[in-house]
């Protein structure tokens, strides 16, 4: 899905506004980034040991899911 200009322009605002439903907005970017950054940290933390129980696919999947936050904040 695009990025939209604010979250009253997204898809889901739409569809609450054409069946009249009011809603309200929690931006999770800040908390979702955090937790990305942490489980990067982590994930680097213990490749070792992924790969010496030969998990090293599941390490490396955990990294690549956080490759997002190399971009930056502000994308």
């Amino acid at each position: 899905m695009d990025k939209t200009a604010n979250e009253d322009t997204t898809a889901f605002a739409e569809a609450m506004r054409v069946i009249g439903w009011e809603y309200e907005v929690k931006d999770i970017s800040e908390d979702s980034y955090g937790m990305l950054m942490n489980k990067r940290k982590v994930a680097f933390a213990y490749k070792d040991r992924f790969e010496g129980e030969d998990n090293g696919t599941w390490g490396d999947m955990l990294i690549e899911q956080t490759d997002y936050v190399l971009q930056g904040k502000e994308e």
